[in-house]
């Protein structure tokens, strides 16, 4: 089996799946310079998005974890109203933001599977807790995580899409006691904020690859928009490697 890992920038890439299963994640695609709006500031996006229109249009389906705009822009629905790919998502939130495009929700805990020529794929949506207390996440909301589960070639692999969380043990709880591949939503994002930080840094980072052994860590949504609390420079000091706009990973 091969998985290759084609990233895109912030959060969004592809997993290309022995050539044949395209899955992309959050399809955040505006410009270099683009103003994105939160709810209490806005953030300039630092770097440009890389992917092309063949990459999009083979990708089979597509996996939101949120609705902020640095993972799901009015860019990367357009793109995705070009095409006629399955999506997943979190929240009715999201639904709402990606009308009129179809998607289904998937809770904390569900799964949903498909196969594709001798290719077996069963997707796991793991809660993701997007804030380090209570009260900023429930203010945030509901967040997925993904586990990707792939059978093919008399062979299993798993792969862990954070999406934006923080370290906590009932997000373990949901996880196999190993994972293949891990591909991390860093940024020490907001961390003199109260609640803060809103996404790993590299000690909750460490946690979780101490705890799941991930053969592979990818760390991406480092430094792509400006209220990113953390520089490339930051994880490949703590021994993990550098993933910037374009590159493609062999995951296995």
């Amino acid at each position: 089996m091969r998985i290759i890992f084609k990233y895109i920038g912030a959060a969004s890439g592809v997993l290309e799946i022995n050539n044949t299963i395209r899955i992309g994640i959050d399809p955040a695609f505006s410009h270099q310079g683009y103003i994105a709006v939160f709810k209490k500031f806005d953030s300039k996006r630092l770097k440009a998005p890389i992917y092309n229109d063949e990459l999009i249009s083979k990708t089979d389906m597509w996996l939101i974890t949120h609705c902020h705009e640095d993972h799901i822009d009015e860019y990367g629905l357009n793109e995705l109203k070009k095409y006629n790919a399955c999506i997943l998502c979190d929240s009715d939130k999201t639904k709402e933001r990606i009308y009129p495009l179809e998607s289904k929700i998937l809770k904390w805990g569900e799964e949903y599977a498909f196969e594709k020529k001798d290719i077996s794929v069963r997707i796991k949506a793991i809660p993701a807790f997007h804030g380090n207390n209570f009260i900023m996440r429930k203010m945030v909301g509901v967040v997925n995580g993904y586990l990707i589960t792939v059978k093919a070639d008399g062979n299993e692999k798993s792969i862990y899409f954070t999406g934006d969380t923080t370290y906590h043990n009932s997000i373990i709880a949901q996880l196999p006691k190993k994972v293949d591949v891990m591909i991390a939503n860093m940024g020490n994002v907001k961390s003199q904020m109260f609640g803060g930080p809103l996404t790993l840094n590299i000690e909750m980072l460490d946690q979780y690859v101490g705890t799941l052994c991930p053969d592979v860590v990818i760390p991406v949504h480092v430094d792509d928009f400006a209220h990113y609390d953390m520089t490339i420079e930051d994880v490949m000091k703590a021994g993990y490697m550098k993933a910037m706009p374009g590159d493609e990973m062999i995951c296995c």
